[in-house]
């Protein structure tokens, strides 16, 4: 799966300022690759990973192997090796020793984030559309003391935060949570969150009940990036300013900033 980089082919507008936003508010030390499903033409996978989807129906194929196309660029520019990235038992991508990484994927877009593990314990990465959920789907993916998600479009970003936020989360815990395990603050003025672990098994693992992340919002779509910093890179704390990872050189690093 490669980019379609033929002489005069332009990003889509809404492409160009997803995917711009999401690169300006990574994290230093994540690589990101991503682009629309439409400007992407099918290379051949890896043996494993063609078996894993050899069932599935074209659409879920072609974001297969685009997702894992991105995931070996975003590695590649981290230093990691351009190999198969097979599929656990638990469906989730396997990554190669040393490095860890997210791969998010919806109808119009496919994006991945890797890292080393010796900067970060868990990545999450998610993008969908911004079409607003049923009040149902609401009621289930809302906690109590969630924040600036009392209209329909929000509780939808909440959605997709709780899964960047469930994805960097497993990366160190193996374990499935609800979306009552998490509440959320939104700061929709700055396009950053703040996401407090309400599971107490998994806050004895990961060792931390509160995280910061970033958001991006376009006509369209939202997306969301959680990075779990390991405990070789530095500490997550909570300041006047917010949630802020203190880095090993003394930089305290604010999520979206």
């Amino acid at each position: 799966m490669v980019p379609d980089n033929t002489p005069g082919h332009q990003l889509d507008t809404d492409e160009g300022c997803l995917l711009g936003q999401l690169q300006q508010r990574m994290p230093p030390g994540i690589s990101f690759s991503g682009a629309l499903l439409q400007n992407t033409t099918i290379a051949p996978a890896f043996p494993g990973e063609t078996a894993a989807v050899a069932n599935a129906v074209w659409s879920r194929q072609r974001e297969f192997y685009a997702g894992r196309w991105h995931a070996r660029t975003a590695l590649e520019a981290v230093g990691g090796p351009a190999i198969e990235i097979a599929v656990g038992q638990d469906r989730a991508p396997i990554w190669p020793t040393g490095f860890v990484g997210s791969i998010s994927h919806c109808k119009d877009y496919c994006a991945a984030i890797a890292g080393a593990k010796s900067d970060f314990a868990g990545l999450g990465l998610d993008i969908d559309s911004d079409l607003p959920l049923s009040q149902g789907v609401s009621a289930m993916i809302l906690h109590p003391l969630d924040t600036s998600a009392s209209a329909a479009v929000h509780s939808k970003l909440c959605f997709v935060i709780k899964e960047a936020v469930y994805k960097a989360l497993y990366c160190i815990t193996a374990r499935f949570l609800s979306f009552e395990a998490v509440s959320l603050a939104i700061d929709p003025v700055h396009c950053r969150f703040r996401a407090t672990l309400h599971d107490a098994i998994s806050q004895q693992i990961v060792g931390c009940s509160d995280f910061a992340g970033t958001y991006v919002h376009v006509p369209g779509h939202f997306a969301a990036v959680l990075a779990i910093a390991s405990a070789k890179r530095g500490r997550i704390r909570s300041s006047g300013h917010g949630v802020q990872v203190d880095l090993p050189d003394g930089r305290a690093f604010t999520p979206g900033s």
